[in-house]
C-alpha cells in the first residue's frame, strides 16, 4: 500500500470542475455576541505582531458590568480577549506607529501599546489642541510624528491650531510633530479637508477625498486624488483620473504594487467615461491602467449603485474584493468576490458561501468592509452579517483558502509529518502523523462540513494502531474534499484527498 507524504500543496486533478471556496476557521472564535444589535458593524482592524487583533466598529459590548462601545482586542487563535480597549464611539480607525504602540480612535485619538495600556498621554493633550477638528483621517511618519486633516469651525475656516497659547494658522492639513505639535517646515495644504491618507512608498503619500470638494493642493488641481513627498510638496509627476465635478463620488488607494501602480476603490467617475467604476488600477502616473477589467465592476441591482470598500492580495496573484454588492460581471456574489491579476472574477468562489445577511433578524444585504490578510495565514473578513453560508457568526469572521492550503500559526504544523493513503481511494483513508493532534474536520468543495473527529488518536471507534486514524468517506459523493487538520498549538494544516 504506497503511502503519499503531504509536504506542501497537493496536486489537484480537475479541480477546475468543482467549485472553489474560502472555509471558515473554527479555531477563529471571538468571545463575545453582538449579533442581536441592529446596527453592529466592523468597520477597520489591524493585526499586532503577536497575531493579536484590533478591531473597531459600530457595537456595543458588557464586560463586567461595564459598556463599551466601538474597539475591542482579540486574542488571534482562541476565544478569550487579552485586553479591553476601551471606547472610540464608533468607526473608530486604527494605525500602527510601530511594532509596539498603535494609535486608535474617532476623530479624537489615543495611543495605546501591545497589552492595550496606553501611551504617550503628552502627545494626545497636545494633539487635541494642535487639530481642534480632527476629521479621521491621520497618517504617522516612520519617526512617530503624523498627518492630519483637519475640519472647519462654525465660520466655516479651518479651526486654528494652538501652540505654546497663542492661535495660529489655519489650515486643512496639519502635520504634528512626534509630541503633538505643530511642525511648521511642512509645506502643503488643501483647500478642504481630504478624508484619508495612504502610503505609497518610502518617500511619498496619497492623500484623496471628495472630488467636488478636495479639488486643490497647494494652489494645484488635484480633483480628490493626489501625491505627495514627505515634507508636503506635491508630486507632479502623477495626475488624478477623476472627473472634478463628482460630488458624491470617492475613490480610496489601496494595494500598491511594486511598479507604482494602485488601485482605487470606493464609488467614483473616471474623466471621459460616465459610467460609475468602484474598482480600478491606475498606473503610477495616475493614468487609467487598460489592461485591468476596470469598467467591470461589481455593482448593486437592487440600489442600481454598489461599491467596494477593501480588497485583499492572494498567493496566486489574484485578489479578494468585498464591499456592497451583489453582482459582479454577471455573477451572483455576496458581497465578497475572488478575482485574477486583470480584473476577471472567478464565479466558483462564494456562489454558496459567504456573508448572508446584515441584520439581527437574518434578511437584508450584507456589506463588507475590511478584508485583512494575515501574516499567519487566512483572511479575516468583517462588515454587518450575521451569516456565513447559512451559518450564524459575528460580523467579523476568518477564513482560509482551500486552493493555496495556507498554514496558520505554523509551529508544529512545519515540523508534523502527515500522511493519508491511499489516495486517491474508494473512500477509506488512513490519516498518519508524528505530531498530536486536536481535530480533524473535512470538508467538500461547497465549504460544507461533511466529518468532524474531535480527538484524532483515542480509542473513539475508528482508531487503527498509534497515531493513525480512519477516516470512512464511502457514504460520500466521488471528489475532492479537504481535510482540516488543527494541532494541539493550534496551528492548522489543509490537505486534500480524492475520492474515486
Amino acid at each position: 500500500m504506497k503511502k503519499l507524504l503531504f509536504t506542501g500543496l497537493f496536486l489537484v486533478i480537475g479541480l477546475g470542475s468543482y467549485a472553489q471556496s474560502f472555509l471558515l476557521d473554527s479555531t477563529f472564535q471571538p468571545f463575545f455576541d453582538i449579533t442581536k444589535q441592529r446596527r453592529a458593524m466592523i468597520d477597520d482592524m489591524i493585526e499586532l505582531p503577536s497575531g493579536n487583533t484590533i478591531i473597531t466598529g459600530t457595537f456595543q459590548i458588557n464586560i463586567s458590568n461595564r459598556s463599551f462601545t466601538g474597539s475591542v482586542s482579540l486574542k488571534s487563535y482562541g476565544s478569550n480577549n487579552f485586553n479591553f480597549v476601551g471606547s472610540t464611539g464608533g468607526n473608530g480607525l486604527i494605525r500602527l506607529i510601530s511594532d509596539s504602540v498603535y494609535v486608535i480612535g474617532y476623530n479624537s485619538y489615543v495611543q495605546r501599546d501591545t497589552n492595550g495600556i496606553g501611551v504617550n498621554s503628552l502627545w494626545r493633550v497636545n494633539s487635541l489642541k494642535s487639530v481642534r477638528c480632527g476629521t479621521g483621517s491621520l497618517y504617522f511618519y516612520a519617526d512617530g510624528s503624523s498627518l492630519f486633516a483637519n475640519g472647519r469651525d462654525n465660520t466655516g475656516m479651518p479651526c486654528p491650531t494652538i501652540y505654546n497659547g497663542d492661535t495660529l494658522t489655519r489650515r486643512h492639513i496639519l502635520k504634528l510633530t512626534p509630541e503633538g505639535l505643530w511642525d511648521s517646515t511642512f509645506s502643503g495644504d488643501a483647500n478642504f479637508p481630504p478624508l484619508g491618507f495612504a502610503p505609497y512608498d518610502s518617500n511619498r503619500i496619497l492623500i484623496y477625498g471628495y472630488p467636488g470638494r478636495f479639488t486643490h493642493y497647494n494652489g494645484v488641481r488635484v480633483n480628490g486624488l493626489c501625491r505627495i513627498f514627505l515634507d508636503g510638496t506635491l508630486d507632479t509627476t502623477f495626475s488624478s483620473p477623476l472627473q472634478p465635478l463628482a460630488f458624491g463620488s470617492l475613490g480610496r488607494p489601496n494595494l500598491v504594487n511594486k511598479d507604482g501602480s494602485f488601485f482605487l476603490v470606493g464609488f467614483f467617475f473616471i474623466n471621459g467615461h460616465n459610467s460609475q467604476i468602484t474598482i480600478a488600477k491606475l498606473k503610477a502616473n495616475g493614468e487609467l491602467d487598460s489592461s485591468f477589467m476596470n469598467f467591470s465592476s461589481p455593482k448593486d441591482l437592487v440600489y442600481n449603485s454598489g461599491s467596494v470598500a477593501t480588497m485583499a492580495e492572494l498567493p496566486d496573484k489574484g485578489y479578494l474584493v468585498g464591499g456592497f454588492f451583489n453582482d459582479y460581471q454577471g455573477h451572483k456574489l455576496p458581497s465578497i468576490a475572488k478575482i485574477d491579476s486583470v480584473g476577471k472574477v472567478d464565479p466558483t468562489y462564494f456562489i454558496n458561501s459567504g456573508p448572508d445577511s446584515s441584520d439581527q433578524d437574518g434578511v437584508g444585504f450584507a456589506t463588507v468592509n475590511v478584508i485583512y490578510k494575515s501574516k499567519f495565514g487566512g483572511y479575516y473578513v468583517g462588515g454587518d452579517f450575521r451569516k456565513w453560508n447559512g451559518k450564524s457568526v459575528q460580523p467579523i469572521v476568518r477564513i482560509t483558502d482551500l486552493v493555496t492550503s495556507i498554514k496558520e500559526n505554523p509551529s508544529l504544523a512545519e515540523k508534523a509529518t502527515i500522511t493519508a493513503f491511499p489516495n486517491p481511494s474508494n473512500g477509506n483513508f488512513t490519516l498518519e502523523s508524528d505530531q498530536p493532534l486536536k481535530e480533524l474536520r473535512l470538508f467538500d468543495l461547497l465549504g460544507k462540513e461533511v466529518l468532524v473527529v474531535p480527538t484524532p488518536f483515542e480509542n473513539n471507534g475508528n482508531h487503527s494502531g498509534t497515531n493513525q486514524q480512519l477516516i470512512n468517506l464511502t457514504h460520500q459523493t466521488k471528489g475532492i474534499y479537504l481535510l482540516r487538520i488543527t494541532l494541539t498549538d493550534g496551528s492548522v494544516v489543509s490537505k486534500k484527498v480524492i475520492k474515486n
